[in-house]
This record gives C-alpha cells, structure tokens and sequence, in this order.
C-alpha cells in the first residue's frame, strides 16, 4: 500500500504531461560511419554467447568503458571490438554465476576489476533517468546536460 501512495503523486503527473511526438529518428541522420567502428557481431548474438545473449549490457558497457584507459577509443578497430565483446562476456558469465542473477545492476560489478595484468578501482555514484531528447528536467527524470553537470562539475 505504501508503495502505491509513493508513485501516485508521478503517475499523475505523467498522465498529464502531454507532448507532441515528432515521430522517428533517423539514426543515419546522426551517425557519421567514416568515424564508427563496430565488431563483426553484437550482445545479441545468440550462436555466439549463447544464454548470455542480450542480457551482458552492464558488463559490456563496464568493460569497454575500461578498456578505453588501456587504449584509446578512438583508436579501436573492428578485430578490438570483437575481442572487447567476448572478454565483456566472459565478465558478465562470472558476475552473474557468482551472484544468481542474469541483469546485473552497475552495483553488482566489483569495484576491482582486472584487464591485461592492469588492475582498475571503480567507483560508483547514483544512477541517472531520462531521455536524450528531454529538454527540461521532470524529476525524477533529467536533461543529459543535467546529468553531464552533475558528474563532471562536482
């Protein structure tokens, strides 16, 4: 019951935000392909990584974000990102065997992770909610600009 009391106050408030849906996005319009590079498959390759598939999202995001200390995204290429992609797995297997749980939370991952004999400290902070075409902040939703403010100017 008491849940039900937290989350009536936001679901009104929800219900009464209306706004004008400037339909689809076309992902091409944004992404510049000379400046992209991809791996040769996705987290969502099921001959690949099998029950894993589509469920190693934190592990993936963790590992990459990592491997950029031991080498410069910008210099990452396709036969890397395969690589980054079946190592990132091999995290999610263990954490999620060790813990019982497919979808991890940024929580569950250890705050020592170990990549190519470099160990690296993570530490972690609150989680933020929104979307990235949000224009004002509706909490407990907020602007990525917000969100940017709140990581990297504290």
């Amino acid at each position: 019951m008491v849940s039900y009391h937290v989350y009536v106050p936001l679901l009104l408030r929800l219900a009464n935000d209306v706004e004008e849906n400037p339909g689809p996005i076309n992902i091409y319009d944004i992404v510049d392909h000379s400046f992209t590079v991809r791996a040769d498959f996705n987290q969502g390759n099921i001959s690949m990584f099998g029950i894993n598939a589509g469920k190693q999202c934190v592990a993936m995001s963790i590992y990459a974000i990592v491997y950029n200390e031991i080498k410069f995204v910008n210099i990452w290429d396709t036969p890397l990102m395969n690589m980054l992609l079946v190592n990132a797995n091999n995290l999610y297997s263990i954490i999620s065997q060790h813990i019982q749980k497919d979808f991890l939370l940024l929580t569950d991952v250890p705050e020592i992770l170990s990549i190519n004999n470099d160990t690296f400290n993570l530490e972690y902070s609150d989680s933020f909610s929104g979307a990235l075409w949000m224009e004002y902040n509706n909490e407990p939703y907020v602007t990525l600009e917000h969100a940017f403010h709140e990581l990297f100017d504290a």
